[in-house]
This record gives structure tokens, C-alpha cells and sequence, in this order.
């Protein structure tokens, strides 16, 4: 499957440079503290061998400081388990997958990304897809981020 990369030239929403600089950070926070131990730190990488496994992939669809935005949202959705379905459900179905995506949003939101230019076949199980529709939602809707976090100041 080719990956087409829409990182360059997509404006982001004002919330994100402050998020992409690393702030806030401090206990019960899922983004990354200030210092950077890099992703070959003894412990794994910033969030762990489960989870930093898939930052080459994440950085394909996600730019700077958003990759590591993305990585904290994966950690807490998933665990980096690109199968994972969560034991609550909603109206809408489990969440499941890398970001936690509501079974029943699933083909709404792989049609409108297809239809974007993000991603090719847009497989439920692709982890390359779920990573494909996670950007077209961050990147190309109001909601931006906020599809996956409540508050990110």
C-alpha cells in the first residue's frame, strides 16, 4: 500500500503550537514532559517500546510536535495495540483500534478521509488506515484533536 504524506502545507488549528511545545506536561498528563529522552531512552522511548513502535507510521501522517500528540493519544486509547476494542460500549458501538474509534463512525469517517486524498483502502484492521483517518480528523475538520482529547491546554 503506498502512504500519501499530508503533513506539508496543512494549516493547524491555533491550539497546537502550544501543544507541540510540549506544554502542558506535569502528573496525570498524557503529553510528554519538556525534556525529550528521545526515542531510544533505555525506557523504550518517550512512551514506551508498545506505543513508540508506531511513531515512524504516526510521522508519516502527523507533522512536528503532533506526532508525539498522537502517540499520548494512542497510549491512552489503545495501548499500541491496533486491535484493541474497549470493554465499554456506547450507542455508537466499543471503541477500538490505535485512537479509539467508535465502531459505528468508522465508515463515515474512512469515506469522508477516502474521499480527502487520506489513505487508499481504508480497512477497518489497517493500523496504516486508522493512523490515514486520525490525521484526515485532526487536519481537515473543526474538531481537530478534540475528536480524540477533551482538553489539550
Amino acid at each position: 500500500m503506498t502512504v500519501q504524506d499530508h503533513r506539508a502545507g496543512t494549516p493547524s488549528p491555533p491550539f497546537l503550537p502550544a501543544v507541540a511545545s510540549g506544554s502542558p506536561s506535569g502528573p496525570g498528563s498524557a503529553f510528554p514532559p519538556t525534556a525529550d529522552p528521545g526515542p531510544t531512552s533505555p525506557v523504550g522511548g518517550l512512551w514506551g517500546p508498545a506505543v513508540e513502535r508506531w511513531r515512524s507510521d504516526v510521522s508519516v501522517w502527523f507533522r512536528g510536535g503532533d506526532v508525539d500528540v498522537a502517540l499520548a493519544v494512542i497510549l491512552c486509547a489503545s495501548g499500541g495495540e491496533p486491535q484493541h476494542v474497549s470493554a465499554h460500549e456506547t450507542d455508537l458501538g466499543p471503541a477500538w483500534g490505535l485512537f479509539g474509534f467508535l465502531e459505528g463512525l468508522w465508515p463515515i469517517f474512512a469515506t469522508r478521509a477516502r474521499e480527502a486524498g487520506y489513505g487508499n483502502g481504508l480497512e477497518v484492521d489497517s493500523p496504516a488506515d486508522q493512523l490515514a483517518v486520525a490525521a484526515y480528523l485532526v487536519y481537515e475538520t473543526p474538531r481537530g484533536w478534540s475528536h480524540f482529547v477533551r482538553d489539550v491546554t
